[in-house]
């Protein structure tokens, strides 16, 4: 028996303390993206947001070190596969997520990014697949690591807004195929 995936319980073992929060987040989201209670649109919003403040936070937090592995991700993404291409965006939202040294955020945050993976991953594939939106992600990612670079908390805002720009663009222009995927489910 698992209780909000933090305490397991195994009869004759007892009770132990299993630290799963994130699987309990994305199981919750899960279960009401299917019951139609958020949609893509909300998803979108929220980690809008939640990058938002973790790049706003890793302005004051990241160190030298961390802002190079960042950067060398970044490099990578320009001749990378489609599939490679998708591992290493979510490996760069995730180091900037670290670098706000809130685990809150960083655990909601790869809870959105399991549920993304689980409902629209079509979706992301094709936003770094089109030329256009990779070159774009790309100068948002980039001026996101000049944001902490420069520790520019004005230019982290361009870089974020230009980024879920992007998505949302995309969301927008392929949401009566969503909404078809979401039906199947």
């Amino acid at each position: 028996m698992d209780i909000m995936g933090v305490i397991s319980s195994q009869q004759g073992a007892g009770n132990y303390l299993t630290g799963n929060f994130e699987n309990n987040l994305v199981e919750s989201m899960s279960m009401m993206f299917l019951l139609n209670q958020i949609n893509y649109q909300q998803i979108s919003q929220l980690r809008r947001g939640l990058e938002l403040q973790a790049l706003l936070l890793a302005i004051d937090n990241i160190s030298t070190a961390d802002i190079k592995k960042l950067d060398e991700i970044n490099s990578k993404l320009e001749h990378e596969t489609e599939e490679n291409n998708v591992i290493l965006d979510k490996k760069l939202h995730y180091n900037i997520a670290i670098a706000s040294n809130n685990t809150l955020i960083v655990d909601i945050l790869q809870a959105l990014s399991e549920l993304i993976d689980q409902f629209i991953v079509d979706l992301r594939r094709e936003i770094l697949s089109s030329n256009d939106s990779k070159l774009q992600l790309k100068e948002a990612h980039t001026e996101m690591i000049k944001s902490l670079i420069n520790r520019d908390k004005n230019l982290a805002y361009e870089a974020i807004n230009k980024h879920f720009g992007i998505i949302d663009e995309k969301l927008q222009l392929n949401s009566d195929k969503l909404i078809n995927i979401n039906l199947k489910k």
